[in-house]
């Protein structure tokens, strides 16, 4: 009934067609162009939300103060200005990955994301305090 004879063509062209469609194999060594990725990008997103939400909750008790001078001593206001800020960041990372520098950009998110992690600990022992 299966004759490898009788098959011998139809495996020849199913075999043809398949190379035809496959992507030529890439040399040994070489490497997919590095790009930013979405990671770095919500590491720093979730650290500036997490370190805004966490000071606009240690701010509602008026004893205590923002740290930071640059910023103002109200929470919404350092809200406003943390989720402000992820978007022209963000576009600076992509912009510096596409300019060759994804390296400095995935090393920008995620440095600017664990800072802002790094601070919400502190920020949410402070938003437990009696007033």
């Amino acid at each position: 009934m299966f004759e490898p004879a009788a098959l011998a063509p139809y495996v020849r062209q199913a075999m043809i067609q398949q190379m035809a469609t496959e992507a030529p194999p890439q040399p040994s060594g070489s490497k997919k162009p590095e790009g930013l990725g979405k990671w770095p990008q919500i590491m720093h997103a979730a650290g500036n939300l997490a370190d805004g939400f966490s000071t606009y909750a240690a701010l509602r008790n008026p004893a205590n103060t923002e740290a930071n001078p640059l910023l103002p001593n109200s929470g919404p206001g350092v809200l406003a200005i943390k989720a402000a800020s992820i978007l022209p960041e963000n576009l600076l990372m992509r912009w510096m990955a596409k300019k060759g520098h994804p390296k400095l950009a995935k090393a920008m998110g995620y440095g600017m994301g664990a800072a802002g992690l790094a601070v919400t600990p502190f920020n949410v022992r402070n938003a437990r305090k009696p007033r």
